[in-house]
């Protein structure tokens, strides 16, 4: 209520100090932290306490949906051990609906999260301006059913990625759905995001499965991907990723099926000259899908490397990146 209603707190700390219980449904749908006028600007820290039966319905249709709707300042250290997120809503995310140049680092999220909407990440859905995800972790189920073009789901976050941001060191373990619904075209589903096109992905990856379901009878290009559905231009290459979940793109259109299914990355684009090397250490498991990267447009090379379980185990911190010597899950 206080941030709701214009207490921003900029320059103040919000710690935590014990396990918290929503009470579910019982107790009504949470009212999310912060609106787009009226933003938390603040330090979260959760310190390391559960967050438990959170539980947000939303019938009519929303913008924001999320423990915080609308963060501009830090976001740290929440645990969201269990909770329902049921959303008609463009913005829906765990943790934060839309991150406007703000940092969310060490959450982790177990809440299910399903509904109609555009975009959907099981940490935040909308981040823009410098906004940064650093090592957060999301467990939960994410199911979106689209109303729209160019959208989709992301274990991490679920923007479509126009404006400069970085996730690293974040992984994903939940399921991830989308459902194409009303002949929408273009959509996406991915364990970290659906689209980058401009900024830094890191020491990522995904243990999930993930599945696209279309209905469109044309080729609308389906997206599926561990990682990223599409790399653009002005992103930086995938770098220190890999991906072990299994892909899946359900469709009747047989041209459809497979061109953008890949175990990282569903399709990149060569549109400029600095737009040569998509990828650097990143490596699939086999079985996930046919390819790294389900289709390239241009000259460019998958470089991405194909690996059994046991050669995924072994590899080493020069070859897989620093981020993943001390992590338990990878294991």
């Amino acid at each position: 209520e206080s941030v709701n209603n214009g207490e921003d707190y900029t320059g103040k700390i919000i710690k935590q100090t014990a396990d918290i219980d929503m009470g579910g449904a019982q107790n009504g749908s949470w009212t999310p932290i912060g609106t787009k006028d009226r933003p938390f600007n603040g330090t979260y820290d959760g310190g390391e306490h559960s967050i438990k039966n959170l539980y947000i319905r939303s019938e009519e249709q929303a913008e924001t949906i999320g423990l915080f709707g609308y963060n501009t300042g830090t976001i740290k250290n929440v645990r969201i051990e269990s909770g329902i997120i049921e959303a008609n809503a463009t913005n829906v995310g765990a943790i934060c609906g839309w991150n406007k140049g703000g940092t969310i680092e060490r959450c982790l999220n177990n809440a299910t999260i399903s509904g109609k909407g555009k975009y959907f990440g099981g940490i935040c859905s909308y981040i823009e301006e410098g906004g940064l995800i650093l090592q957060c972790h999301n467990s939960g189920n994410v199911t979106l059913t689209t109303n729209g073009i160019c959208i989709g789901a992301g274990g991490i976050y679920g923007c479509r990625g126009f404006t400069n941001f970085s996730i690293k060191e974040c992984c994903n373990s939940g399921e991830i759905t989308t459902i194409e619904s009303n002949k929408d075209k273009n959509c996406r589903a991915s364990g970290i995001g659906p689209e980058f096109l401009n900024g830094i992905i890191d020491s990522c990856y995904n243990t999930g499965t993930i599945r696209m379901k279309s209905e469109y009878p044309e080729d609308n290009c389906p997206v599926s991907a561990g990682i990223v559905g599409q790399l653009g231009q002005k992103a930086s290459p995938l770098t220190n990723s890999y991906n072990v979940g299994k892909i899946i793109l359900e469709t009747d259109n047989e041209t459809g099926k497979e061109k953008r299914r890949g175990s990282l990355m569903g399709w990149v684009g060569e549109y400029g000259e600095s737009f040569t090397i998509p990828t650097s250490k990143c490596y699939w498991l086999t079985g996930t899908a046919n390819k790294g990267i389900g289709e390239i447009i241009g000259e460019l090379t998958d470089n991405t490397e194909e690996k059994s379980a046991e050669e995924l185990r072994k590899l080493t911190e020069n070859e897989l990146g620093e981020a993943f010597t001390a992590d338990t899950i990878r294991n």
